[in-house]
């Protein structure tokens, strides 16, 4: 699957933050991590920070949703929409 994150994320009132990008606020949680696959996340890392795609399978995106859901660097805010919007695209995957 690939996921595009080069979009902001959204305060609580639904309007875009401004200069928040998903994918940058998630390359910074994932190059502060001290375990996992120190390769591939920064990988992960150097890709969303430069905006690029992410192409993972449906074994990655569950390391990567599982990563966020646990993560003590990322809020609540960012956590709900950036593993909402891997779980819509994996479900569009999954039906093709």
């Amino acid at each position: 699957m690939k996921l595009n994150l080069n979009w902001n994320l959204k305060s609580l009132d639904g309007k875009e933050i401004e200069n928040v990008k998903a994918g940058k606020t998630l390359a910074n949680a994932l190059s502060s991590q001290n375990k996992g696959n120190s390769v591939k996340l920064y990988d992960w890392s150097l890709k969303l920070w430069n905006g690029k795609d992410l192409e993972i399978d449906d074994t990655d995106a569950d390391v990567l949703v599982a990563i966020i859901d646990t993560s003590e660097f990322l809020t609540v805010l960012s956590k709900a929409q950036i593993i909402e919007y891997i779980k819509k695209v994996k479900e569009k995957t999954d039906k093709k």
